[in-house]
């Protein structure tokens, strides 16, 4: 818009809020000027009191709506439909209580009748004079007409040129509206919880309709792949939603046919929770709950290889003179420093490889044995941590297991006491003296000696 556009808007506001003797500098108005004046003033009051009606009808309007709304559980179709409610509300109102006021034609003749009515001292004079300057009667000379345009004029300054009549009703208005304004301002600084959940989602109607429902589902694991044959846990979480129709929705067949399982509330407030078992094909899933529906997700099943089991073999440092020992049922490491511990591991499927890659970036191959099985072989040096690494018959690597500890242990000293007689004794020459010992060791103790000298 241009300079000009602007000017014409400014100078149309003018005209309608401030009256033309104010505009032109005048001290003492003319009739019209007068008239003008309090026509003005009653639109303003008019508008004033639209502004008020309206107001407090949007706000009835929107506490209800955000009522219903989470009565409604955020439910996309009642989003939309108090959206759309809401805007032909205000819409309707603000035409029908602020614009067709101001359009409303007033003529000179009955806003003279409304002064008179407010000032009951002015009698007829004002109408009569109104009448006069507008169609003056052909045997009413000029002079006389003019003269009673004097006098009405004189009479207006007798009661402040009609300033009392509006001036209360205005100070009326403004109040209202300015405590409706105050009540808008107060639920905005400290709305109740169900008014603050809804407020954003009714007032930006350019935004997707669940984007800012506090019952949106938030649906995990997502889009996955998972080995065929496995379990997969399906969670849905609902935050503020505590009910029992939360339904997880599954189809093996592209989505032709689904079949509907009651999920079940989870040990956290808004978790809910399924099991799909023994996977063999693609499921495509989502979940339904608190008038809301998740998207649809995918697990793909694959002939991934994982651990069918594993096993530890320890082999300690030659100096402990142990034999070497297994351990099934964990990947957890836990030995002297020094000790080789082989890696056995039996994958669910034929594999061409895999490796174990250790956390500081190390990464040690397995080799397949005669058994079946695969085995890497490490060695006992620091606290660290390793995990699996298994490749599918295309050669790309999977992790096929968390990460296992790995416990570094040192060697304690041998621990040897006499507990008897545990002190210098002296005995005759037939006395047979016993000596009990004591030696403990971490690892063991494979001989005990004891080293004695006759004087």
């Amino acid at each position: 818009m241009d300079i000009t556009g602007i000017n014409d808007i400014t100078s149309k506001l003018n005209k309608l809020l401030i009256p033309a003797w104010q505009r032109e500098g005048d001290n003492r108005p003319g009739l019209s000027q007068v008239i003008e004046r309090l026509r003005w003033r009653w639109r303003y009051r008019h508008l004033l009191n639209g502004l008020f009606t309206t107001l407090v009808v949007m706000i009835t309007l929107f506490v209800i709506s955000a009522w219903l709304l989470n009565q409604w559980h955020f439910a996309q179709p009642a989003v939309w439909l108090l959206r759309f409610t809401l805007i032909i509300a205000l819409v309707g109102l603000l035409f029908q209580f602020c614009v067709r006021p101001l359009q409303r034609e007033v003529s000179d003749a009955r806003v003279a009748l409304y002064l008179q009515e407010h000032e009951p001292g002015l009698k007829s004079i004002i109408l009569s004079a109104v009448e006069a300057g507008k169609s003056p009667a052909p045997d009413t000379s000029p002079q006389l007409a003019a003269r009673l345009v004097e006098q009405a004029i004189d009479a207006c300054e007798n009661v402040d040129f009609g300033n009392p009549v509006e001036k209360k009703k205005l100070r009326h208005a403004i109040s209202r509206l300015g405590l409706a304004l105050l009540v808008v301002v107060g639920l905005a600084a400290s709305p109740p919880e169900f008014l603050r959940r809804s407020a954003t989602a009714l007032l930006m109607p350019w935004t997707t309709a669940s984007q800012y429902s506090p019952y949106r589902i938030e649906l995990a694991p997502g889009n996955i792949e998972i080995a065929r044959g496995s379990d997969q846990l399906i969670s849905a979480r609902i935050p503020g939603f505590d009910g029992s129709d939360v339904l997880l929705l599954t189809s093996t067949d592209g989505g032709v046919s689904w079949q509907q399982v009651t999920m079940t509330a989870g040990s956290d407030s808004g978790l809910y929770e399924s099991f799909l078992f023994d996977l063999g094909q693609p499921v495509d899933y989502y979940v339904t709950g608190a008038g809301q529906q998740s998207g649809t997700y995918r697990i793909d099943v694959a002939d991934i290889p994982a651990i069918s089991e594993i096993s530890l073999r320890y082999h300690f440092p030659a100096y402990t003179m142990l034999e070497p020992e297994t351990s099934s049922g964990s990947g957890d490491i836990s030995a002297l420093r020094g000790t080789r511990v082989e890696v056995l591991i039996e994958p669910t499927i034929e594999i061409p490889g895999g490796a174990l890659l250790l956390d500081d970036g190390r990464r040690i191959e397995l080799e397949s044995n005669a058994g079946g099985s695969w085995v890497g072989e490490l060695t006992v040096q620091r606290d660290s941590s390793y995990r699996v690494s298994l490749q599918r018959a295309s050669g790309i690597p999977v992790d096929a297991s968390a990460d296992f500890k790995i416990t570094a242990l040192n060697d304690m000293y041998p621990d040897v006491s006499i507990l008897s007689p545990g002190r210098d004794t002296k005995v005759s020459m037939i006395e047979e003296p016993v000596m009990k010992l004591r030696a403990t060791d971490d690892l063991g103790i494979a001989k005990l000696e004891l080293v004695v000298t006759v004087n």
